[in-house]
């Protein structure tokens, strides 16, 4: 269910431009030997086919490579990498929203092996038993959870220039395995008032 942008907690503040950089958030390093500060590592990433037959949600992680840049673990097998995939195909950027917070059913949904082409906030309203409200974004043209903490907006380039990792998984194992994926230039950041980072 599509809300007004006075109704969604996610654009309590609203940073554009160079004004929209992570330098002004808590980024952690989680263990010392990963490659730079995990900008995601529960929030859900939100993109669309070029055209707009699917939105999935879906967790990957996201490493900070400067306030204005992060890049994420994007695989090929994965819904995120077959989206990407489209998009490089057609020689332009994906518009690219990343989600902090909020609902705690948007992280789960977005963990869980549902079947390409269906969309995870149609599947998880449909766990509700009512429409999940989502908001648009500013500079990109997709709609993310209007509870959201953070939304972070930006188009991911088509190319797999930026390092990503190594980063130290949950077993505790810092593997040395980087790998070339593309980047986010940041756009735009909204978000709550004293907003709390997963």
């Amino acid at each position: 269910k599509l809300v007004s942008p006075d109704r969604a907690a996610c654009k309590q503040n609203i940073l554009l431009g160079g004004d929209a950089t992570l330098d002004r958030f808590p980024i952690p390093q989680v263990h010392p030997d990963d490659g730079g500060r995990y900008v995601n590592t529960w929030g859900v990433i939100v993109a669309s086919t070029p055209d707009g037959r699917w939105t999935n949600w879906s967790i990957s992680r996201v490493m900070m490579i400067d306030g204005r840049h992060i890049t994420p673990l994007v695989l090929p097998q994965q819904h995120i990498g077959v989206i990407w995939a489209e998009w490089e195909k057609i020689g332009k950027p994906m518009p690219f929203a990343l989600v902090q917070g909020g609902d705690p059913g948007v992280p789960m949904i977005g963990g869980m092996p549902i079947p390409a082409d269906m969309d995870e906030g149609s599947f998880l309203g449909t766990l509700y038993g009512e429409a999940l409200a989502v908001v648009k974004c500013e500079t990109v043209d997709l709609a993310v959870p209007a509870s959201a903490e953070v939304v972070i907006e930006g188009h991911l380039s088509i190319t797999r220039d930026a390092t990503e990792g190594p980063y130290a998984e949950f077993h505790g194992w810092a593997l040395e395995e980087t790998s070339p994926e593309p980047e986010c230039a940041i756009e735009a950041i909204t978000y709550r008032d004293n907003p709390i980072w997963p």
